[in-house]
């Protein structure tokens, strides 16, 4: 409800015409003198709904009926009577749903007519029409019904039965509302109510239903991925299934079978499979699960449990300490960590490649100190189960300090401090911590080794003259290339590697497979590149270099791969289609990227083709072919570098030559005209002689007069004689 006092005027003006009127009768009748109603004051205006308001006022003293004014708009002048009553409401009804109307009273006693009141509005309800509600599955319903103009949102009520409370679910700005989360197998009743910015909200709707569709058993769970966490640990992990509530997980030790349940109420798409064996390899299953029971078992996923290693670790002198373990099955490198305290920060100090000894020498260590080791397996870009921590304490500085350097990788430098009383040093040298063999005495604190093997860990043991000693050890430089592997396209990859000293000559190996055999394929002199060709595309090549001096082969270098890249030229479609006895038109549809076309040939679909030749254009013609033979062709895509596979094969065979027989004369044997004669046998007629191409109308054998017609004649005299007789032509065929 509204008021506003600019109406009154207006109105008053209205009324003071109907009161002159009034004024006037009383002249003509004399009445009795009467005191003017008052003015109906707390007037409102409220919707009952759609089509109904109700105006009430209060009551006026002396007030006999009241007059009830209705306008569509403030404007005085839109005003018309709409009724009069001697009751203070007044019920407005078969009105418009959506639409605002302005109310004024005035009371009236002994004809006369009081102040009007102020004047009040109010808007009816807004409706919702044609809703209608359906079941999408057993956990959804799709709710629907016609826009109303002007509405900013819907609320949507629901109930589990008809007639009952229905209950606030959800508020849309759209006349759509998919209601999720339900009981499957069940009735649900909807309701819609409007409303906008200004005006309450409208009547509620009437209901629509639909029933949640029953829970079927859950479908077959998709992409199920096992992997490896520990030695112990697999994260088993899938898609969510429709209509599953839970999944069960099963496991075997082998891919057929049998399998045993895991874990029966996992409730999302993940689970980790823990107390497993190390170095085992696991199967694993899942099913969706609902009310219904248990759907269909997924496909298998498999993982391999790691093995933890198992390391080692023992001081070799004041500043080294090696760490050693036992190697492990389908490992590809080992990685090696250190920390100070057993359950610190453990940071990786080393690596060993597969093939390798497994132990790592940790040098440059503090003296006198316990260092924490661990080993972790990699296997190619996965990592392993860390080994439980080992530990060893560097030796106590000797009274020599003696310390070892690798100097290339045939020689170590050795340094000792000078001992007072010393007059010389006894060097020994092994290649394990003990077996020492003498190597030298000097009299100086420093000794160059020479003529040491590569990659070989020395240990040294220096003896004063006064009995001072004191141990070190050393590995010599690794003398080996470092080869790296690069695909250049899809027939190529391009090795490089690190020089060796002294190598004029390398070795290049390559193999299938990682593990070999392995194929010489080039010694390449005085370069540090190679570039391997002619492969085949989307392939793995592993290789390996070594240095060669012409006699001896060195250490191989590691090992590099690479994978030559995949085609992207497209394949034509190739159709043949014999032109006459002797040649074939092949054709193809134009490729993109193509430089020229490449066309090859066979005598069988399935036999051996030859190119034939190559073109720019989208066809081909073959000639010189046999009559009455069946050819296949393939057509390849050339890009300028690259080669594209060769098409599905098209085949066409070449026609039959005719074959006309020598009607006359009773003679026997077939005729075939190759040629055309200038001399004449007899007047209009001519002998045919050979390798010549006739064109005549009529064919006359013999003297017997017999005339067959003809068009054209291709055969090869063989026996009898054939007289033509030719009619000139304007189109001569050549």
């Amino acid at each position: 409800m509204i008021k506003n006092k600019t109406l009154q005027k207006p109105i008053r003006r209205k009324l003071f015409s109907i009161f002159m009127i009034l004024i006037l009768a009383m002249t003509v009748l004399p009445i009795a003198s009467a005191e003017t109603p008052g003015t109906p004051t707390d007037i409102t205006a409220i919707a009952l709904g759609t089509e109904e308001i109700l105006v009430e006022w209060s009551e006026v003293t002396s007030a006999e009926m009241y007059y009830v004014y209705r306008g569509y708009s403030p404007d005085p002048d839109s005003l018309q009577l709409l009724g009069i009553t001697m009751d203070i409401y007044f019920h407005d009804s078969s009105l418009n749903p959506d639409t605002t109307y302005y109310y004024v009273v005035v009371a009236y006693a002994d004809e006369q007519a009081g102040e009007p009141s102020e004047y009040v509005w109010a808007t009816t309800s807004f409706t919702v029409n044609n809703v209608e509600a359906h079941a999408i599955s057993a956990s959804e319903i799709f709710v629907w019904w016609d826009a109303v103009p002007n509405a900013q949102s819907y609320r949507i009520y629901r109930s589990f039965v008809a007639d009952e409370t229905y209950t606030l679910v959800a508020t849309r700005s759209t006349p759509t509302f998919y209601d999720r989360g339900l009981v499957s197998d069940t009735f649900y009743y909807y309701k819609v109510q409007v409303g906008d910015e200004y005006t309450s909200h409208g009547l509620l709707s009437d209901y629509a239903s639909a029933k949640t569709e029953p829970i079927s058993l859950p479908p077959k769970p998709m992409n199920v991925d096992a992997e490896t966490l520990s030695s112990t640990r697999i994260h088993v992990a899938w898609d969510a299934v429709i209509d599953a509530d839970r999944y069960n997980l099963y496991r075997s030790l082998t891919e057929n079978g049998p399998y045993s349940l895991v874990n029966s109420n996992i409730g999302n798409t993940e689970y980790t499979d823990e107390g497993l064996t190390p170095n085992t390899e696991y199967y694993y299953r899942v099913a969706g699960v609902n009310n219904s029971g248990e759907g269909s078992w997924s496909d298998f996923a498999r993982a391999k449990t790691y093995v933890k290693p198992v390391a080692n670790a023992e001081a070799t002198s004041v500043s080294s300490i090696q760490v050693s373990w036992y190697e492990i099955p389908d490992a590809t490198r080992y990685q090696i960590y250190r920390s100070d305290t057993a359950y610190g920060t453990y940071t990786s100090v080393g690596e060993v490649e597969r093939g390798m000894t497994p132990l790592y020498l940790d040098t440059g260590l503090s003296p006198d100190t316990t260092y924490y080791y661990k080993v972790v397996a990699k296997y190619y870009s996965k990592t392993g189960e860390y080994s439980d921590p080992v530990s060893a304490t560097t030796w106590t500085p000797p009274r020599l300090d003696l310390n070892a350097d690798a100097l290339s990788p045939s020689e170590i430098r050795l340094t000792w401090n000078a001992v007072s009383g010393a007059d010389d040093y006894a060097v020994y040298r092994s290649t394990y911590n003990g077996g020492y063999t003498y190597i030298a005495q000097v009299v100086t604190t420093e000794l160059i080794d020479t003529g040491l093997t590569p990659s070989t860990v020395y240990w040294y043991r220096v003896v004063a003259s006064n009995d001072a000693e004191d141990t070190a050890c050393a590995k010599t430089q690794d003398d080996v290339p470092y080869l790296t592997a690069t695909e250049i396209d899809t027939q190529s990859i391009q090795l490089d590697w690190t020089s060796v000293t002294n190598a004029d000559q390398y070795k290049v190996y390559r193999s299938l497979s990682r593990n070999g055999p392995y194929t010489e394929i080039k010694t390449v002199e005085y370069a540090t590149t190679f570039t391997d060709m002619s492969l085949d595309h989307t392939t793995t090549y592993y290789y390996y270099v070594a240095a060669w001096d012409g006699y001896v082969e060195g250490n191989p270098s590691n090992i590099a791969f690479a994978t030559t890249k995949t085609p992207v030229i497209g394949v034509p479609d190739v159709e043949a289609e014999a032109l006459n006895t002797s040649s074939i038109k092949v054709t193809w549809n134009e490729i993109t990227g193509a430089f020229d076309y490449n066309i090859y040939r066979s005598l069988t679909e399935d036999g051996t083709y030859e190119k034939i030749g190559d073109t720019e254009d989208l066809e081909f013609v073959d000639k010189d072919l046999d009559h009455t033979t069946t050819y296949y062709y393939k057509v390849a895509v050339y890009t300028g570098q690259d080669m594209g596979e060769k098409s599905a094969p098209a085949s066409a065979t070449t026609k039959t030559p005719e074959k006309p027989t020598n009607p006359g004369n009773g003679g026997s044997g077939e005729v075939k005209v190759t040629g055309k004669s200038t001399k004449t046998i007899a007047p209009g007629f001519e002998t045919p002689v050979e390798n010549e191409v006739v064109q005549v109308d009529e064919v006359q054998a013999g003297a017997a007069g017999f005339v067959f017609p003809f068009f054209l004649i291709l055969a090869v005299l063989t026996t009898g004689v054939l007289y033509v007789r030719a009619k000139k032509r304007q189109n001569k065929i050549e």
